[in-house]
């Protein structure tokens, strides 16, 4: 069977990958997700094959196994943001951002504070 190896060792590495993908669950489960996730697999190798070849070397191999694991979550959040599906502009856009550290003092503070009232209802409660 070396000779099949010869002619998967031959083919593009993105569809090395797909290949992978293609002999499990996902491809059946979330065929829509291969789809969106080409384009980010081609990019990873286009910059990590050149930059860091031992990272891609290793990031090849995870993948199919890592996407087919976590494809359900993928799905799930893209359909809780709504981003399954184009709007017709071709485009997907989440807006996202970082917490800066005024505002985590400022949720901590609060999330202080709602535990401390917690603790005061509790030992309210108490005989």
């Amino acid at each position: 069977n070396a000779s099949a190896r010869g002619g998967e060792a031959a083919l593009d590495p993105i569809e090395q990958i797909y290949i992978k993908l293609s002999k499990l669950p996902i491809q059946t489960q979330h065929p829509h997700l291969l789809q969106k996730c080409r384009p980010i697999i081609q990019s990873w190798h286009d910059q990590f094959s050149v930059s860091d070849p031992l990272l891609w070397n290793r990031m090849r191999k995870a993948i199919p196994k890592e996407l087919n694991e976590s494809a359900f979550i993928i799905a799930e959040m893209m359909n809780l943001l709504g981003t399954a599906d184009d709007d017709g502009d071709g485009k997907n856009n989440v807006t996202t951002f970082e917490e800066d550290e005024e505002m985590k003092v400022k949720r901590d503070d609060i999330g202080g504070k709602e535990i401390q009232n917690q603790q005061l209802k509790n030992y309210k409660l108490q005989p």
